[in-house]
């Protein structure tokens, strides 16, 4: 795991920018599209924080990709509430 690409600061091209302008309107649309549609609480609060890991994780995309330096990273995600079968 090279640490320093990590936390390596990239400056976006003007062609990246537009990129991640356009992914960072579609992201507040879902956004206001889930507050609107659910009920206000942990899950709505939960979703509405993957929308903005998932718009940092593809903004990172498009810089890492542009470096040639992107590492496969994996989250594992546990429902605690289910009571199972």
């Amino acid at each position: 795991m090279n640490v320093d690409n990590m936390f390596a600061q990239y400056t976006p091209t003007p062609a990246q920018k537009r990129r991640m302008n356009s992914l960072r309107n579609f992201a507040r649309m879902l956004a206001r599209e889930i507050r609107s549609a659910t009920p206000a609480g942990p899950n709505q609060t939960l979703a509405i924080r993957h929308v903005e890991d998932a718009l940092m994780r593809a903004n990172k995309a498009i810089l890492e990709d542009a470096q040639d330096t992107a590492e496969q990273s994996w989250t594992a995600y546990f429902d605690l509430e289910d009571s199972g079968s």
